[in-house]
């Protein structure tokens, strides 16, 4: 019968996946413990399944079987690219090829592709499976970076794989003499590995409940799912032009030379004396005279969308509780609620973004009382060359005198534009 010397076909060769052919003939998996496997397919394809996997092209890192490839076919991926280093598995070759012929699949094979030589591929892909791969390498982030070069701005990165949530430093990986798994991550240093190659989480779920608190000495080890999406821009974890081709993400690094960080300020309303403790505004027209766009963080003017007192709707960032929540005195803030605002930046992925800053000075200009002051926001990116009106909500100090408030631009987490020689504007602040 064909299904018997099918069967026979499959049964000479050693594998590491389950896949059911139909009529009948299955494969058997060699793994030591067959029902854990099963259990690590079953979480990776309940979520898997919510891929918009229908019409995408994708690229299947270390395919091994073609497990996943299948499963992407038949979820309705236009074209599927299976990779994998044959040199560095147990698996036999002939595998996912015997199992393309008996599925009548259309997946197209590569392996001679390793994790480590994927941008030499020139293509970008819809979807980019590393399922069960991180671990095994012995250099995880230099494998992101090759990932990161398939990745076209809208790609869907899943990355799978074990990983420590519990026992490790918040930014350790273990490496291990084993035939099976080389490394183990803290799940932060995961995530800071995506952050360097450009790749930002959007979403992590782990294959058991994680108990929240719960200390351990040994590492606590499980399997974890990422949904990461590419980003583009500046990246604040580097100073320096980043390796391995990453540069052509940063603004900073591009093939136009290095970001020139430059703005010519101009006072239109001048503040007149204010009474301590109370709000006031300031109006001020700025020009971009450097090199480059600027990323404004509110894509609206910031008039369009008070919703009450100070609350930027749009962002869910209230104004007040980041800038006007606490008392500004000589020789220091006690707005600790600035807090706020840093959070709205690191949650919202807004680094990189240029804002108005305003830091609060002695009259003399000598002494820094205040560095964020506060923030006026740009209502639309900034072009070189163009020039915007921005108004500055602030708070007077609570001591009457005389100040100087100092206008700078700031890209949020990378740098004041004074900083790179850009003058700020001095504005007299007269407190009663």
């Amino acid at each position: 019968m064909p299904q018997t010397a099918d069967q026979a076909r499959v049964d000479q060769i050693r594998w590491y996946h389950e896949l059911d052919f139909g009529r009948g003939v299955r494969t058997r998996t060699s793994h030591e413990n067959p029902e854990g496997v099963r259990q690590v397919w079953r979480f990776i394809e309940e979520h898997l399944a919510r891929l918009p996997l229908r019409g995408a092209t994708v690229l299947d890192i270390g395919a091994w079987d073609g497990y996943w490839s299948f499963f992407a076919e038949r979820h309705g991926a236009a074209h599927v690219l299976a990779t994998d280093d044959a040199t560095q598995r147990w698996a036999d070759q002939g595998g996912i090829r015997l199992a393309k012929e008996l599925l009548g699949s259309r997946v197209e094979i590569r392996e001679d592709v390793p994790v480590y030589e994927l941008a030499g591929l020139g293509r970008t892909f819809d979807v980019v499976l590393c399922l069960g791969v991180h671990y095994h390498l012995w250099d995880p982030l230099f494998a992101l970076t090759q990932i990161r070069h398939c990745c076209h701005p809208g790609t869907l990165v899943v990355v799978e794989g074990e990983l420590a949530w519990a026992g490790m430093q918040p930014f350790e990986a273990r490496y291990f003499a084993s035939a099976w798994q080389e490394c183990v991550l803290s799940a932060p240093l995961l995530e800071r590995f995506l952050r360097l190659a450009y790749l930002r989480v959007d979403e992590q779920v782990w294959m058991h409940p994680v108990v929240a608190g719960e200390a351990a000495a040994a590492p606590r080890i499980d399997r974890s799912l990422l949904v990461c999406r590419p980003f583009a821009g500046t990246n604040p974890l580097y100073t320096y032009r980043p390796h391995f081709g990453l540069h052509r993400y940063d603004e900073r690094f591009g093939s136009d030379g290095p970001v020139q960080r430059r703005a010519h300020l101009q006072g239109i309303d001048a503040p007149a004396p204010v009474t301590a403790g109370d709000t006031f505004t300031v109006r001020v027209e700025v020009t971009n005279t450097g090199s480059h766009p600027w990323r404004a963080l509110c894509p609206e003017p910031p008039e369009a969308r008070l919703d009450g007192p100070g609350r930027v709707a749009r962002h869910g960032l209230d104004y007040d509780a980041a800038f006007l929540a606490g008392p500004i005195r000589p020789g220091g803030s006690a707005n600790e609620s600035v807090a706020v605002y840093r959070r709205f930046i690191e949650t919202e992925h807004q680094e990189g973004t240029v804002t108005l800053g305003a830091q609060l000075w002695s009259a003399d200009g000598q002494t820094q009382i205040a560095q964020d002051y506060g923030r006026g926001f740009l209502g639309h990116d900034l072009a070189p060359g163009a020039t915007t009106a921005v108004t500055l909500r602030l708070l007077a100090p609570t001591t009457p005198g005389r100040y100087v408030l100092r206008v700078d631009p700031v890209c949020e987490y990378v740098a004041w534009f004074a900083h790179a020689g850009s003058a700020p504007l001095d504005v007299p602040l007269t407190v009663v």
